[in-house]
């Protein structure tokens, strides 16, 4: 799976490893087509949908979480999300994944819990969702139109 322990790695070898930039940038361009596809079939707006930066690697030809996925956690209560760590680049003292997902979430009321899963779940292809057992009360009017 890549990494054996979290973060072991430059920006710049990161940015060197050719499989993650080039794995990354295909899957970047399938969620886009996913997400043109559900905003034209649910009638989401740009303005509804949360971007945050994410990185892939190849595995068996497949496009797996190169590091832990931040919006692969859960929702621990109103306004409050448990969201694995993702070990990006820190810079200037702060991870600037986790940032770039608390300033999104906070634009939409919510507050991120970081939740470290690397060792547990994240290398063997899971992340904090796959490890929770929570019960919820689906909203009434759509995911994506709920109220804060």
């Amino acid at each position: 799976r890549g990494r054996t322990t979290p973060a072991d790695i430059t920006i710049a070898g990161a940015l060197a490893d050719e499989d993650v930039m080039a794995t990354s940038q295909l899957a970047a361009l399938k969620v886009k087509t996913i997400l043109d596809i559900v905003q034209q079939e649910v009638g989401i707006t740009d303005d509804e949908v949360v971007s945050v930066p994410f990185l892939f690697m190849s595995v068996d030809s497949h496009a797996i979480a190169w590091q832990p996925g931040m919006v692969n956690g859960v929702s621990v209560g109103k306004g409050h999300f448990g969201a694995p760590k993702p070990h990006g680049p820190i810079i200037s003292g702060k991870d600037v994944f986790e940032k770039a997902f608390e300033d999104a979430a906070g634009a939409h009321a919510t507050t991120i819990e970081w939740i470290e899963d690397w060792d547990l779940l994240h290398v063997q292809e899971g992340e904090v969702h796959c490890g929770s057992n929570v019960l919820r009360t689906p909203p009434v009017n759509g995911f994506w139109k709920v109220t804060q």
